[in-house]
């Protein structure tokens, strides 16, 4: 708990900033700065403690925002249901790039290059598809109720990205301190990045099941921007 502790501790100082402060204008930036540290928490997952670099993050977010924007106005699913798919679909779509590109020992310029090439492909598909509205988009009808995951004010939509951000920096410091990714290796998450060369002599498959388990988190981190922010600009 005491590891812990600092994160809470911010969360809570945070938490208060609403009833400081009832201006859109701060409250605006504050969303966008979170769910820009929430994105960004994704890629420290993947580049900052697997040292892999990735150029895919718009996969990811456009995958999470579409998702939940299509499910919501073509098939009538609740918008807080639609959240959750998009974040799903998210860690769905890193999954299968994981797969693929760890799994074939792709690294370093290889691997970065790789999953640009998936983003780019996914963006094209995106601007033609007549599901997603192809290069127009898809536009979410303004219902300012909370079952429609729009509100009056902006406090909320603070408030559940706050949430969001605190839930991402906890369960970041819980994989530090584990062993998740290291299996079959008693080694702890951090050696996929600085011992490398250890990894291969391990095997392939230790190295492939670390990365591509830190790759479907972050995955899952950047869709949860996505789907949120698909609903933060009405």
């Amino acid at each position: 708990m005491k590891g812990y502790a600092p994160i809470l501790l911010a969360v809570a100082l945070l938490a208060t900033v609403p009833l400081i402060s009832s201006s859109n204008v701060v409250l605006n930036f504050l969303v966008m700065a979170l769910l820009i540290a929430l994105a960004g928490q994704g890629w420290n997952l993947l580049g900052g403690y697997g040292g892999q670099y990735s150029f895919g993050h718009a996969a990811f977010f456009g995958t999470g925002a579409y998702v939940t924007a299509i499910i919501q106005m073509r098939y009538g699913v609740n918008a807080w249901l639609g959240f959750v798919v998009g974040i799903a679909a998210g860690a769905l779509v890193g999954a299968v790039i994981g797969a693929l590109s760890f799994r074939s020992g792709l690294k370093g310029s290889y691997f970065a290059l790789v999953t640009l090439a998936f983003a780019e492909v996914l963006r094209i598909v995106a601007s033609v598809t007549p599901i997603t509205g192809a290069g127009v988009g898809t536009l979410i009808k303004l219902d300012l109720r909370p079952e429609a995951f729009q509100f009056q004010s902006r406090a909320p939509f603070y408030w559940i990205v706050l949430g969001m951000v605190g839930i991402s920096l906890i369960l970041a410091r819980m994989i530090e301190r584990s062993r998740f990714g290291a299996w079959p290796s008693p080694r702890s998450t951090w050696t996929p990045r600085f011992d490398f060369q250890t990894h291969l002599r391990v095997g392939d498959q230790v190295q492939a099941f670390a990365w591509e388990r830190l790759r479907i988190f972050r995955a899952t981190l950047r869709g949860k921007p996505a789907g949120r922010s698909c609903h933060k600009d009405q």
